[in-house]
């Protein structure tokens, strides 16, 4: 009867490789040694992929320029982002095609962009309201103008005179 065999009792699918395995380390190392758990943050791009990508989402063909709060982010490193919430003017999905498109023609092969599922996880990260239509919009700047005109006509039509006016 080997040392193994007593111990498969014990623990079910205990194989004889990991059980030879164990008593090596034990030997090596000794026993009872704390095995270290930290986990370290994995980097898989460069910062100039995100910072690329996050000046293409906040350009103007993307985002409206006006911003109506901030959000904080608190990446790993511990320090805390300031966003400002925007509304996008497109759908997650076609601002991720329209960045690859944007990188394939200005940059050709040279610049690798980064894969479609951080992307999607930066959109999400960095969330916004998606413009659903541009109806609202547009009416409500043409409303603006419009008033603006009126305003100016009223004072066209109230010429005051020299003379009327008195000081107090």
């Amino acid at each position: 009867m080997t040392p193994h065999d007593d111990t498969d009792r014990v623990w079910e699918g205990l194989t004889a490789y990991r059980f030879y395995k164990a008593r090596q380390h034990a030997d090596f190392e000794g026993k009872r040694t704390v095995v270290d758990d930290t986990r370290g943050t994995t980097i898989r791009y460069d910062d100039y992929q995100l910072e690329h990508f996050i000046e293409f989402l906040v350009s103007p063909h993307i985002c409206t320029d006006l911003p109506f709060g901030k959000r904080e982010l608190h990446p790993s490193t511990g320090e805390t982002l300031l966003i400002p919430l925007t509304i996008r003017n497109l759908a997650p999905k076609r601002i991720i095609v329209q960045y690859y498109n944007y990188c394939k023609e200005y940059y050709g092969d040279v610049f690798h962009p980064l894969d479609q599922s951080t992307l999607f996880g930066i959109l999400n990260e960095c969330s916004a309201s998606t413009r659903r239509s541009l109806q609202g919009l547009a009416s409500f700047s043409a409303e603006g103008s419009t008033a603006f005109d009126l305003l100016i006509s009223i004072v066209d039509t109230q010429t005051l005179s020299y003379v009327d006016f008195q000081y107090p």
